[in-house]
């Protein structure tokens, strides 16, 4: 199967045994320039002889392949990183899809925002912390350039204040509708433009995400969202998958308890 997508070209072997493939990065986050690669993650059904078998283990696996940016996760890996609240699995759920398998993806979708857990949130707070780390070490900055790291660093903090409306979003410009920022656009437009962006507008930016993650730590805190031992989330995605390999034949969900 042959998927063209902006002047790239992939080939995927055995979409039957994909879940999904989805865009990810700078085409689904809102920040595409020409030097822009293509991100594609693929979430693969692992055959179910090696899925219970103890002595093989699938890896998630990452690779270039025509300046495509490609990572496969196996399904069991993809729906523990998710039952976490993990932001890359929880954002590849819900990104443009290249291929998938629709009903499921959408049950699954259905699951993740039924059952939003504080560590959605904490996930997000996690990277924005390595974000501003970032900001002080030149290899990062001169790989990825200030502008971009502030434009991470207001996603994934804007991602986390929708979360907590229940609602997912992965996109830096549909964020910015829902919550205006001082800067955030400016940097957006001159990054996507390769315009300089003025240092005291980068200081002042680096300021307000400061406060953006100091607000939403504070809100996390105030917060009755349950904790991920809390919520019911592992045994939704138990079900899930049970459905997905065992149809009718499946037994009970997992009795996950937490220690």
């Amino acid at each position: 199967m042959d998927i063209k997508y902006e002047g790239f070209e992939l080939e995927i072997v055995d979409p039957c045994s994909c879940l999904f493939a989805c865009i990810s990065g700078a085409h689904s986050f809102g920040w595409v320039t020409p030097k822009s690669d293509l991100d594609v993650r693929f979430v693969i059904f692992t055959p179910i002889g090696q899925l219970i078998s103890p002595f093989f283990k699938h890896h998630t696996q990452a690779r270039m392949e025509n300046n495509i940016d490609i990572t496969e996760y196996p399904i069991d890996h993809y729906l523990q990183l998710l039952a976490k609240g993990n932001g890359n699995a929880v954002d590849n759920l819900f990104e443009p899809k290249l291929t998938e398998q629709k009903e499921a993806v959408q049950s699954l979708q259905e699951i993740v925002k039924a059952n939003i857990h504080k560590g959605f949130i904490g996930h997000c707070l996690g990277y924005s912390l390595h974000i501003k780390k970032d900001f002080d070490i030149p290899s990062r900055l001169e790989k990825y350039g200030i502008e971009k790291l502030l434009l991470c660093r207001y996603r994934v903090l804007l991602q986390g204040m929708n979360l907590f409306q229940g609602q997912i979003e992965h996109n830096l410009p549909k964020l910015l509708k829902n919550w205006p920022t001082l800067h955030a656009q400016t940097i957006l437009i001159a990054y996507t433009n390769s315009v300089p962006v003025a240092p005291e507008i980068l200081d002042a930016a680096i300021e307000e995400t400061d406060r953006l993650h100091v607000g939403l730590s504070e809100a996390l805190n105030k917060s009755s969202l349950p904790s991920f031992h809390q919520s019911n989330i592992v045994v939704c995605l138990d079900r899930w998958i049970k459905q997905q390999y065992l149809g009718d034949k499946k037994q009970g969900a997992f009795n996950y308890k937490g220690d």
